[in-house]
């Protein structure tokens, strides 16, 4: 089971519990294995409850998104880039194309 974590950097420098300054992180080799969230978002405006209640398998929906527009790539909900998909062999990728 994948665990989400919300790392704070000002929570790293905050006080420890005896008021004194905590040492501030230089090596992000102690947070370098956690893992985090990527997610793609394609907007779908005008989407309502009653569209979601709707949905069945093989449904197509249309989010009028320009096929050749790049998408937003987030990590743990903050935007870190922009992405456009890409086919590698018969698996879904993204490049990016744009960082933040």
């Amino acid at each position: 089971m994948a665990h989400e974590w919300n790392l704070c950097w000002d929570d790293m420098a905050d006080s420890d519990q005896r008021g004194t300054a905590a040492e501030p992180v230089d090596d992000l080799d102690s947070v370098a294995m956690l893992t985090c969230r990527i997610s793609l978002e394609i907007p779908v405006p005008r989407f309502t409850v009653r569209d979601l209640l709707r949905l069945s398998p093989e449904d197509v929906i249309d989010t009028r998104w320009a096929q050749t527009a790049d998408v937003p790539l987030r990590i743990n909900g903050l935007l870190l880039s922009w992405a456009e998909f890409e086919l590698i062999g018969n698996k879904m990728a993204v490049r990016l194309t744009e960082l933040e």
